[in-house]
């Protein structure tokens, strides 16, 4: 099977799963991109990843870290193979000190918020599955932008207050209309 490396652009409310949170995927041609519904817990981690942000303890993510290191396991890439009912499936592709290989399934969310640099890849077939739903999600979207309004100076200039006043879930979803805006108008970020 054919595997397609896609990065992270947003994470954003999930309008389709309300109290859930919308992980985008994109492929590396910015052709196709499909949502990713994951927890909070799970957003928050990955949000204070894309952000830089470093947390004054270590969370969950950050020890599972720590623990491969001290192990002397390096998380080579990260796999979503399957697609079952509008959940996704992961692994985790380990490499020993050794050179060993070990493969560790995982949930995509908890693989997404690992705080790795290495490539995450997705089965070409999965994304003709999932194509219902990122109509939902933008069907969703489109219904709820609370953002719609707004002009992109005032959406950074939202987006800075936020940032300032650590309200971090606000500040994704600024940024997130920020991309949205840019995006519908043909501007590279």
């Amino acid at each position: 099977m054919k595997k397609i490396e896609v990065n992270i652009v947003a994470l954003t409310h999930s309008e389709s799963q309300p109290g859930n949170y919308a992980l985008i995927l994109q492929d590396e041609q910015k052709q196709r991109h499909i949502p990713v519904v994951i927890g909070e817990f799970e957003a928050q981690s990955i949000a204070m990843n894309l952000e830089g942000m470093k947390p004054l303890r270590p969370l969950t993510h950050d020890l599972f870290v720590h623990t491969l290191q001290s192990l002397q396991v390096c998380l080579k890439e990260i796999q979503i193979v399957d697609l079952v009912e509008d959940i996704f499936y992961a692994r985790l592709v380990l490499e020993k000190s050794g050179g060993e290989s070990l493969i560790m399934d995982s949930r995509t969310s908890d693989a997404l918020a690992v705080r790795f640099d290495c490539p995450v890849y997705i089965e070409e077939v999965i994304f003709e599955q999932c194509s219902h739903l990122v109509e939902q999600e933008k069907t969703a979207v489109k219904r709820s932008d609370p953002y719609l309004h707004c002009s992109l100076a005032e959406l950074e200039k939202m987006l800075v207050e936020s940032l300032a006043k650590e309200e971090y879930e606000k500040a994704s979803g600024i940024r997130d209309a920020i991309e949205r805006k840019r995006n519908d108008a043909g501007v590279d970020s």
